[in-house]
């Protein structure tokens, strides 16, 4: 009669016991990348608070003609003492590539974004020398 074959006891010679593969690891590395990529995704980059530095040393004379943008901490974009808005500066006819450097001051307070505003629009301008300055305490 054939049957099934028995089974060989482990002590029987040539008995090869079936692998079995640990899976607690295995889910352990899967839950610790997911926990990565969640944390890594998670991230909140819209804003990003900078205090800005005040001077350290005095500031250099320049010998020749620098053009001066100021930033308040209200945000406020001053260019040579008159009130623009940072848009405008792309189109201002005094900011050409040929217009020398632009000194940007920007008090410690301002607000990151309204600094950037500032420097976008000067590289959209053409600007090549762009100085940036702290506001001395």
């Amino acid at each position: 009669m054939s049957g099934p074959e028995p089974t060989r006891p482990a002590e029987e010679p040539g008995f090869i016991a079936p692998a079995s593969l640990p899976l607690a690891p295995l889910v352990d590395m899967v839950f610790i990348l997911l926990m990565f990529v969640m944390v890594a995704l998670n991230r909140d980059e819209r804003s990003l608070h900078l205090d800005l530095p005040a001077l350290q040393s005095p500031e250099t004379a320049s010998t020749e003609q620098v053009l001066t943008i100021e930033i308040d901490a209200g945000g406020t974009v001053l260019f040579e003492g008159s009130v623009v808005n940072a848009a405008d500066l792309r189109a201002h006819p005094r900011l050409t590539p040929d217009s020398g450097p632009v000194r940007v001051r920007s008090d410690r307070r301002a607000s990151f974004g309204d600094v950037m505003r500032v420097l976008d629009a000067l590289r959209e301008a053409g600007v090549g020398q762009i100085e940036i300055q702290g506001r001395a305490p």
